[in-house]
């Protein structure tokens, strides 16, 4: 596992957040459907060890949240698999805010249980949620720029509709007019409904990201009611003959007005450099670079907690 240059070895200028410059980067993790299984081909330890890459790297790539995207298991309620994945996780609690999504694979009553709303609803940062942790949202200001991560329930693993989720984030986002909207959700790709009723109905949704599709990587825009832009990217490589844990993360460049993103596996400490996998887009960003960053990552929680089952 890489985190950090030898002695004498320069970083890699694509593994550094220059915070004086008001940089910071948001990480997303596609489907560990596989690691959380144990295959030869996609080891749990290669899950463990990636996470506590984001923790030795928080500093160097100025982490400010991690989001997930959903088939968090393979197998719904299977408890071992959640036993494994959610060991992952909480290698975050009290290091890095994050949140979940729930994908196809996840059953809603056992990431519940795993990432029961009371594990975050202390934190400053934390907005609210809609019938548990599978439909939430959180609040940051970054730097003199105020944005909402919103996690949306893109479709119920037993195939059930939830149109009321998606009502539920359409009002959150429509109250945070002034704030950038970063959305988190399984699918994008392959189902309409989180396109058609959230990405084109606002202005302000700068980002969505989505797993689930074994297209393994695209990009797409959508454009709200009056113009407003949204990059949308889908980052999934569980269909990969052999699985590196590569993760997408996304370098907010204030004075740049633009983010960077990348695909790394810091298990191999390789990055893939394609036209899909690595490029920038342009946003325009807000520069008070010396407004302070409140630095309060979970810090009422204790690492590692664990809930009955």
């Amino acid at each position: 596992m890489a985190a950090f240059a030898s002695a004498g070895e320069a970083v890699d200028n694509r593994l550094v957040a220059d915070r004086n410059k008001g940089e910071w980067t948001l990480v997303v993790i596609p489907d560990t459907q596989h690691y959380s299984q144990n295959r030869g081909n996609a080891p749990i330890a290669y899950m463990h060890d990636a996470f506590d890459w984001l923790v030795a790297t928080r500093n160097q790539l100025n982490i400010k949240f991690v989001q997930g995207l959903g088939d968090i298991v393979e197998s719904g309620s299977f408890f071992a698999e959640w036993d494994r994945a959610s060991a992952a996780w909480n290698k975050l609690y009290g290091e890095i805010p994050f949140a979940v999504n729930q994908g196809n694979h996840d059953s809603i009553s056992s990431i519940n249980k795993y990432f029961p709303v009371a594990n975050f609803e202390g934190e400053p940062w934390w907005g609210g949620s809609y019938e548990g942790i599978h439909n939430s949202y959180q609040l940051f200001n970054f730097y003199g720029e105020d944005f909402l991560f919103i996690n949306i329930q893109s479709h119920d693993p037993w195939g059930t509709d939830n149109p009321g989720a998606r009502q539920w984030a359409s009002q959150v986002i429509a109250a945070h007019p002034d704030h950038k909207v970063l959305l988190g959700t399984h699918d994008t790709l392959e189902t309409s409904t989180i396109k058609r009723d959230i990405l084109t109905q606002h202005d302000n949704i700068v980002m969505s990201n989505a797993g689930h599709s074994c297209a393994r990587e695209t990009r797409f825009v959508t454009f709200g009611p009056e113009g407003g832009v949204a990059q949308n990217f889908v980052v999934d490589y569980q269909c990969d003959k052999q699985e590196i844990m590569l993760l997408r993360y996304y370098v907010f460049r204030p004075l740049e007005d633009k983010v960077d993103y990348y695909t790394y596996s810091p298990i191999k400490d390789i990055f893939e450099e394609d036209t899909l996998s690595q490029g920038s887009f342009d946003l325009e960003l807000r520069d008070d670079i010396g407004t302070p960053v409140v630095e309060a990552p979970l810090g009422q929680i204790k690492a590692g907690i664990r809930t009955s089952r």
